[in-house]
């Protein structure tokens, strides 16, 4: 008997879509893993690879809290701009 495993490469797709699932239990979609990444690394200044190596919960995580903060940022300027105050530009992770 041949005690050797035979590992197969998975698609990145069923690496991240074992437990990738949302609060209401849908499983994630290529375009959904795709979205993700795409907005840590254009909007948070994170690396695809870093993005892409990530465990799920925290890559979630990431985008729940970068999204807070664009939200934070959007009302502030919101209540800025009723007052007439000038505001900086929001800082996405770019030095």
């Amino acid at each position: 008997m041949d005690t050797q495993r035979r590992w197969e490469c998975l698609s990145r797709l069923s690496f991240f879509v074992q437990a990738d699932k949302d609060s209401s239990g849908k499983t994630a979609t290529q375009a959904d893993i795709d979205e993700e990444i795409f907005y840590l690394t254009n909007e948070g200044g994170f690396s695809p690879e870093f993005v892409e190596s990530l465990p799920i919960e925290r890559r979630i995580w990431y985008v729940k809290k970068l999204s807070d903060k664009i939200k934070e940022h959007n009302k502030a300027q919101e209540r800025a701009a009723r007052k007439g105050i000038p505001v900086g530009g929001f800082n996405r992770g770019r030095r």
